[in-house]
């Protein structure tokens, strides 16, 4: 009897104990019911914690030797369909473009720019470089992830980092032996309507890649946007949005002038098997749209959209 009563004490002890722990815990530690750890992950991507410097366990050594072997063993043992599809889970980034910037915030669409930002920085997809990694994984896995990171993505750009253009398609970010221009499979760009900033102007001449008869809105939107003719492969999905601020007088100059740099762009891309689009836009939605249809091209749809302005 005396034995079952002091079972009784201790149990009735524990369980105080751990009503107690359980109050103190902080509300961070439990996620809200509403909301899984799936989609936390695509609202913020999560990265893992850094090791702390005392640490007994050299993380950097054990990573790098079983990346080899994994590497060595999907090679030997995995066709090049299974490869593939291991890759694009890895490297697909789970928002729905991949926005190349210079280091400033990507918000979308914005309206103004930060001219005093450095132009020495450079688009940097950080977590993509443990995967697309050949000192870690290998020369020809590293190569081959490569290649579906950009055929598998779109890439945004926006009107204040078009000067960047000539450097996503040609530099290989990731050491790997790819030229993105040569695997890239969707691009879409904005555009200001006004040409009211001067960014990119400033940046290509900062860079040496715009002649002085040349530094103007106009010319450095010309000089950027030529760079697509680098590109390499086929059938690549180009859209080009144009977003129009609404006044009582619209500005149908710019909208001319816009349209006639454009239209020998658009003709030479699409005359090389690209998908171009192009889009006016408002704040209520798509004003108009051109793409080639079977019977009237590009060409002389442009032509009669500059004629009507």
């Amino acid at each position: 009897m005396e034995r079952s009563d002091e079972d009784g004490i201790r149990k009735r002890k524990r369980d105080s104990k751990n009503r107690r722990r359980s109050s103190q815990a902080s509300p961070q530690d439990t996620p809200p019911d509403d909301m899984s750890d799936t989609e936390g992950l695509l609202i913020a991507p999560k990265f893992p914690r850094r090791e702390t410097e005392n640490s007994t366990v050299d993380t950097n050594v054990v990573s790098q030797h079983d990346s080899s072997e994994l590497a060595e063993r999907m090679l030997r043992l995995l066709p090049h369909e299974l490869r593939n599809r291991i890759y694009t889970y890895a490297v697909s980034v789970p928002w729905e473009k991949e926005t190349i910037c210079d280091g400033k915030l990507p918000l979308r669409l914005r309206s103004h720019c930060n001219t005093t930002q450095s132009h020495h920085s450079f688009w940097n997809p950080s977590p993509l470089h443990r995967y697309i990694d050949p000192h870690r994984f290998g020369a020809q896995i590293a190569h081959e992830m490569a290649r579906v990171y950009y055929t598998i993505n779109e890439f945004y750009f926006d009107y204040h980092e078009l000067y960047l253009m000539h450097k996503f398609l040609t530099v290989d970010r990731f050491e790997s032996g790819v030229r993105p221009a040569d695997f890239v499979r969707s691009i879409e760009i904005v555009l200001d309507e006004s040409f009211t900033c001067e960014c990119n102007a400033n940046a290509l001449a900062f860079h040496g890649r715009l002649a002085d008869g040349e530094r103007s809105p106009v010319g450095a939107v010309r000089k950027c946007l030529e760079q697509l003719l680098g590109v390499t492969a086929t059938s690549v999905k180009i859209r080009i949005i144009v977003y129009r601020k609404e006044r009582r007088f619209p500005r149908l100059e710019n909208q001319r002038e816009l349209l006639r740099v454009l239209h020998p762009i658009v003709v030479a891309l699409d005359r090389k098997g690209q998908l171009v689009v192009m889009e006016f836009h408002t704040s209520l939605g798509c004003e108009w749209s051109l793409r080639r249809s079977s019977g009237t091209s590009i060409d002389k749809l442009m032509r009669n959209k500059i004629e009507d302005n």
